[in-house]
């Protein structure tokens, strides 16, 4: 994974700090598994 690999790449240069990088990687991962289609039910047509 792309992602992963970035992301330990900048724990290795100090970029990020690992509870940052895991909170990150946590995210990431909770929104590609969330709802990502467009809903116009609220009358926003």
């Amino acid at each position: 994974r792309l992602v992963k690999a970035q992301v330990d790449a900048a724990i290795k240069s100090n970029r990020l700090k690992p509870s940052e990088a895991m909170r990150l990687l946590s995210e990431y991962e909770r929104g590609l598994k969330g709802y990502t289609y467009l809903n116009f039910h609220n009358g926003l047509r």
